[in-house]
């Protein structure tokens, strides 16, 4: 399968910025917070997230119980 540069690029700039969130906040922040810094969704986040931890660039460290959604 050919994959476009610019996707490729894309993709590589989506990982580089959640990256860069993170170093700049110590390393800890939620998906929501991140996603609000980048203008991203939550949702979209955990997927990038999800892929860059498979790569182990980041661990993911933390799981809790969901409580009921406000």
């Amino acid at each position: 399968m050919c994959v476009p540069a610019a996707s490729v690029d894309f993709w590589t700039q989506l990982d580089a910025d959640v990256l860069r969130c993170l170093t700049e906040r110590r390393g800890e922040m939620t998906p929501a917070e991140i996603g609000h810094v980048l203008g991203l969704s939550e949702q979209a986040v955990r997927s990038i997230v999800g892929m860059v931890a498979g790569t182990g660039k980041v661990r993911i460290a933390s799981v809790v119980i969901a409580g009921p959604k406000p």
